[in-house]
């Protein structure tokens, strides 16, 4: 439900609840060899047995023949005697009789089940019409509602319990607690930033989760920054026991990804698609902007539709070292990701290390 967009929710569910209603081949309609059974009956106080001749008429059924086996608003009683399968309908009329009276009994016994089929075709177009206005509504209130659950879940502070089977998905690192260090500077603060090898745990899990969502393109294309983001929290919760959280006001304004401990913040992520080099700059200009002075290690992940993402790539990396927060490259330099060091807005002594992170999410129609 959260990892799927809405409209393939929607139409999976409808796939498995819909309904045609079949069609009669009354044309193809074709007598199979005659046959005996026995019947029993009384006679002079005895019971008595004698084989009577059983005529089977087969008729071609078009669509899902286990239709007629639900039982419409309206319906006839008895039904024609007969059997039913997933693409024939077999009628039966028995005993010696002259061949006008068994052609009669088909005859009335196939205008019963076309008009069966005419009622059943009524309850199905009242289904459908439901499944068209009813169904997408309940998706996105019943998604709305995970969600929700999450965000609670998410702050109510207890760590999330482990699963037994955690080990066989496949993200690099294993669930954990995040630790607090404290700056060796200032032994009396209790400022807490993020130790480097969580700050690169996170880092895998992003790069995990990216690698999953361009395996899968299906899964993102034509999500939105929100939608992809709440994507990426499930990884993040999956190892960090729910630290992570999603639009959290922090300073200025509503940070996409904020990792918590102890009312501090040790990982800040800001979410956005690539829409030219004067966009990305303003989305620098709200991470920085969204960072307390405490905040030092951040990622900026970049959603990116158009499929030469290495130009794309380039392009941001130079709207990065052109910031007037930039100072130099961090460490890590290549395809998946690039290190920056920038300084605080305000505070040209304070280091932010700034990671960037390409995601290419393709649009729903490519």
């Amino acid at each position: 439900m959260l990892v799927t967009p809405e409209p393939e929710t929607v139409a999976r569910l409808a796939a498995l609840v819909s309904l045609k209603c079949p069609r009669l081949d009354r044309d193809g309609a074709r007598l199979l060899p005659v046959s005996e059974e026995p019947r029993r009956y009384h006679e002079f106080g005895e019971m008595q047995e004698r084989r009577v001749a059983v005529y089977t008429l087969a008729v071609p059924i078009a669509g899902d023949g286990d239709v007629l086996r639900l039982r419409p608003s309206h319906e006839i009683s008895p039904r024609p005697r007969g059997w039913i399968g997933p693409s024939e309908l077999r009628l039966f009329s028995d005993g010696d009789r002259p061949a006008e009276q068994i052609r009669a009994d088909f005859d009335r016994a196939l205008d019963e089940v076309q008009q069966c089929l005419d009622w059943v075709q009524v309850d199905i177009d009242r289904h459908e019409h439901w499944l068209k206005t009813e169904l997408p509504r309940l998706v996105a209130a019943r998604r709305a509602k995970l969600l929700r659950d999450r965000d609670v879940q998410a702050t109510i502070g207890f760590p999330l319990l482990r699963r037994d089977d955690a080990d066989r998905y496949a993200v690099p690192i294993r669930q954990q607690t995040i630790s607090l260090a404290q700056p060796s500077s200032q032994p009396a603060s209790r400022e807490p930033f993020l130790d480097s090898s969580h700050y690169e745990a996170a880092l895998d899990v992003l790069r995990s989760a990216r690698n999953a969502l361009e395996r899968t393109p299906s899964v993102a294309a034509g999500l939105g920054e929100e939608q992809i983001r709440d994507l990426i929290l499930i990884f993040l919760n999956a190892q960090f026991k729910g630290a992570a959280a999603g639009e959290v006001f922090n300073r200025r304004g509503k940070t996409d990804i904020l990792i918590r401990v102890d009312d501090g913040n040790v990982f800040v992520g800001e979410c956005k698609f690539w829409d030219g080099s004067k966009k990305f700059t303003e989305a620098i200009d709200q991470l920085l902007g969204n960072l307390v002075w405490r905040d030092t290690k951040a990622a900026l992940l970049l959603f990116i539709r158009a499929a030469d993402v290495t130009q794309v790539t380039t392009k941001a990396i130079e709207a990065v070292q052109s910031h007037t927060n930039y100072k130099r490259r961090g460490k890590v330099s290549d395809d998946e990701r690039t290190d920056f060091i920038l300084h605080a807005t305000g505070d040209p002594e304070r280091e932010v290390q700034l990671a960037l992170m390409p995601f290419l999410i393709p649009r729903k129609d490519s």
